[in-house]
């Protein structure tokens, strides 16, 4: 199960991170130097990100988006994070990405490609979580701290 892919133009992410805030995102550590440099540097990462989603090459692109990360903090980073990585199949990593970028609170002025993000994300984790099976597991004839689950032969759970 693949989540969908809706990868926007580089222009249009160019122009959304561009008008990103310190208070809507924040410079990780980096060693391209001031705030500035960092957000560049995010900038030029994202975009690599996007070239490789266009080719295909998912493996890159979450390479690149997760250098992006590290130079600055931005929302539509988690976003095409996790889209990369349902693409490569990597659902639970995936699944994380969406879940940060979701939990994470914005700034009431934030960018609207930054709002807009979080909007897209709840969307598709519902799209990825939906076929998934759930399993509820009964212990009975011993204290459930005491049961171990195992899936194809692997302790799973204690």
């Amino acid at each position: 199960m693949l989540a969908p892919t809706i990868v926007a133009p580089a222009a249009a992410y160019a122009q959304s991170t561009a008008a990103g805030t310190p208070a809507a995102g924040s410079p990780a550590a980096s060693s391209a130097g001031s705030p500035v440099d960092a957000r560049e540097s995010a900038r030029t990462a994202a975009l690599a990100g996007l070239a490789a989603i266009d080719a295909k090459d998912y493996a890159l692109a979450v390479l690149r988006f997760e250098e992006a990360e590290r130079h600055f903090h931005a929302p539509t980073h988690l976003l095409y994070l996790a889209r990369a990585k349902a693409q490569l199949g990597q659902i639970p990593d995936a699944i994380l990405a969406y879940e940060r970028l979701l939990a994470e609170p914005l700034a009431a002025d934030a960018p609207k490609a930054f709002v807009e993000a979080k909007t897209v994300a709840e969307a598709e984790l519902a799209v990825l979580v939906a076929p998934m099976p759930k399993l509820t597991v009964v212990v009975r004839g011993v204290s459930p701290d005491r049961a171990t689950i195992t899936l194809d032969g692997a302790r799973s759970l204690r």
